[in-house]
């Protein structure tokens, strides 16, 4: 493994978790959710909101791992019900042995209506991190080509979130400024 991003940036909706806060409207369901026994949540309807692929175990590995002692983690998104992915972000669990949830792995949250460039020039002020310094995993074309054009090495994630098999991607293949990887 070579050089390692000094800032990490997770989408939420499609890619960090499912469902996306928008396919939660309606009558008896969205906010309040509630900590389910397996580390996700459920809305007030019941539905589940779940980590997805293997980002348990990569945000774990942020956090313990010597070789990113150096490395912030962030998320950028504009999901439509922002403080219900404050919320999520609260209750989901993502270390069952520590009950650390998940905002507790993130250092910095981006999570309003707006451009995924607004979010990372906000990220970049707050981190003193250089966009070519950056990856950004999304399941949207749209988002990472907007980031990408800043220098950020993107990696366009359509299904399945983020997998141990996409990570070791962008592993093999940062830094790649300016450009979007599909994995």
């Amino acid at each position: 493994m070579g050089e390692v991003p000094k800032c990490v940036v997770f989408d939420l909706d499609n890619l960090t978790w499912y469902p996306e806060m928008y396919h939660l409207w309606g009558r008896k369901s969205g906010s309040p959710f509630r900590a389910l026994p397996n580390g996700n949540v459920a809305d007030r309807g019941g539905t589940e909101v779940y980590l997805m692929g293997a980002i348990r175990d990569i945000l774990k590995d942020l956090d313990a791992n010597e070789k990113w002692q150096h490395t912030t983690v962030a998320v950028a998104s504009t999901c439509d019900e922002p403080e219900w992915a404050r919320e999520c972000m609260q209750k989901i669990i993502v270390d069952a042995a520590s009950e650390r949830p998940l905002e507790e792995y993130v250092a910095v949250s981006e999570i309003h209506k707006g451009s995924k460039s607004g979010h990372f020039h906000t990220i970049a002020s707050q981190t003193g991190v250089k966009f070519e310094e950056m990856v950004f995993f999304d399941d949207q074309r749209y988002n990472c080509d907007v980031v990408s054009k800043l220098g950020v090495t993107c990696y366009l994630v359509p299904t399945g979130g983020v997998t141990q098999r996409v990570w070791n991607t962008m592993l093999e293949t940062f830094p790649s400024p300016g450009n979007t990887i599909s994995c």
